[in-house]
């Protein structure tokens, strides 16, 4: 099995795929806002570089590489993620249908086996892509902006509360990393799901985008009814928002959100094997 998800992983993650991927997910980061005018306006991370801050002040610790760094996976990213994390799955599994290798490989590995490593291997690779995209932007925003380290220890310690990031900024970066892996993989989910269900072309380049933005307008609703309720409520809401899990912590409303992807993909896995026993490898 294990043999059977690294040879999906390879034919997801070939450089036709994932060299776009990566690229884009660097383009969506640095379209983030990093900061807001005296307008009131958004400003995406890449002006706040190139031109500085529209305010006229002078850099200051918000503007760091690694609050920068925190605050690259914003709006635009939720919607283009779906399709952009799984553009090698949907067409690598829209292609094996249409050239009848998927029935060989049904032959050969069995209907569980087979949904179990395409399952696995297309929500391993969405983490794996995010995850060295999301490296990628981090490392050009080490060369770019000024570092964490170089403002006063106050307003390090100021930032470190606010972002919960514990008495240590690398072990803080590797739990970021863990998290950028897990929402690559909860990014995948519209793909995954589209590319299981349908085989209409339009669909299959559609869907994902719709599924992921009609979703994320819901919990923003919800998000936004939630505000004027307990803390406890709108920490409950924000469990169903996937890019919560960017941000490891060790309580319970971050464990419920892991629980809920977990729950998905086995709902996908599930979903993937009726319709292998239904239509088994017509296309």
């Amino acid at each position: 099995m294990p043999h059977m998800i690294y040879q999906e992983i390879k034919k997801y993650m070939h450089y036709p795929f994932s060299i776009p991927a990566l690229a884009g997910t660097v383009c969506l980061c640095f379209a983030s806002q990093g900061t807001i005018d005296d307008s009131g306006n958004p400003v995406s991370v890449f002006s706040l570089l190139l031109y500085g801050d529209p305010s006229g002040y002078e850099a200051g610790i918000s503007s760091s590489s690694l609050l920068l760094w925190i605050r690259g996976c914003g709006y635009l990213a939720h919607l283009m993620l779906p399709f952009l994390l799984t553009c090698g799955y949907i067409i690598t599994l829209s292609a094996e249908r249409k050239n009848g290798i998927t029935g060989l490989l049904l032959l050969r590995a069995g209907n569980l086996r087979f949904c179990l490593a395409k399952t696995c291997a297309g929500a391993l690779t969405g983490g794996l892509l995010f995850a060295g995209g999301y490296t990628l932007y981090g490392g050009i925003l080490h060369f770019c902006a000024l570092p964490f380290h170089a403002f006063p220890a106050e307003e390090q310690a100021l930032f470190a509360q606010m972002y919960q990031m514990g008495s240590s900024v690398p072990l803080f970066i590797v739990r970021r990393m863990a998290g950028a892996f897990l929402y690559g993989m909860s990014a995948c989910i519209p793909g995954i799901f589209t590319a299981i269900i349908f085989r209409n072309k339009y669909m299959l380049m559609c869907l994902p985008f719709l599924s992921g933005y009609i979703y994320n307008q819901i919990i923003s609703g919800l998000l936004t009814d939630a505000l004027s309720r307990s803390d406890d409520s709108y920490q409950m809401v924000l469990v169903w928002k996937f890019s919560s899990i960017l941000d490891v912590a060790d309580n319970r409303y971050w464990y419920y959100t892991l629980a809920f992807l977990c729950s998905l993909y086995v709902f996908i896995l599930l979903l993937f094997f009726m319709e292998i026993k239904r239509r088994r490898w017509d296309g």
